[in-house]
């Protein structure tokens, strides 16, 4: 197995007191972390090495799953970062026709 690329890392900056924050969606769902505390940011650099991965191996990882019966319907996420941070609120948008 080849070295997965390196993980870039920021710490995020929070807004100041009385600040708005807006954000408009690209696509049919979104969502977007909130929160008052620094947040620690880790994505993937080279996001192409991790897709052509995934997709080498999909069909192994829905077999092994269905193997062990995690249900019929498995459907496995490529996740190219993390976000760290204390304490958060979630928001999100509704699937948009």
């Amino acid at each position: 197995m080849g070295r997965l690329p390196p993980i870039s890392q920021t710490l995020a900056r929070f807004l100041e007191p009385g600040a708005h924050l807006s954000y408009e969606l690209t696509g049919r769902r979104g969502a977007a972390l909130v929160t008052m505390y620094d947040t620690y940011v880790g994505d993937a650099q080279n996001q192409d090495a991790f897709e052509q991965y995934t997709k080498k191996h999909y069909d192994s990882w829905v077999q092994f799953a269905r193997n062990k019966q995690y249900g019929s319907n498995v459907r496995p996420v490529l996740v190219y970062g993390v976000d760290l941070t204390l304490r958060w609120w979630p928001t999100q948008t509704p699937v948009l026709p």
